[in-house]
């Protein structure tokens, strides 16, 4: 029995997950927008329709949370974490710092947050 060269098993192995890999994260609605779009959203807010920063606002579960795992990569700007402290539950990427200061225990902008919330 003659074996496969490795290069081929891999190459098997691979379009067999692509096969079986759903088409998009199972939290992604129609309306969500794409992650190149969601991760540059603070440069390039001008851009984004009233529509699409609204759903961003309410979609915790796929928009925001890919907002905070690029997070992971550099921290949000100042002014997102301003906002936040300055707005709290009703700031806009609620959601995106919750989970960046919730599960990626972010203790600089956490001490952010904290100095303009004493800085108000």
């Amino acid at each position: 029995m003659a074996l496969k060269p490795f290069g081929d098993m891999l190459r098997e192995l691979g379009e067999k997950r692509e096969e079986s890999a759903p088409n998009r994260h199972r939290n992604r609605t129609e309306q969500c927008l794409t992650f190149s779009k969601l991760v540059l959203n603070p440069r390039i807010a001008p851009i984004l329709t009233a529509e699409e920063c609204e759903h961003i606002a309410s979609c915790a579960d796929y928009c925001q949370r890919m907002i905070a795992l690029d997070w992971r990569a550099r921290c949000p700007e100042n002014n997102i974490l301003q906002g936040y402290a300055i707005a709290g539950e009703n700031f806009s990427l609620k959601h995106a710092v919750g989970f960046h200061l919730g599960q990626d225990r972010c203790a600089v902008c956490q001490a952010k947050i904290d100095a303009f919330r004493a800085g108000q």
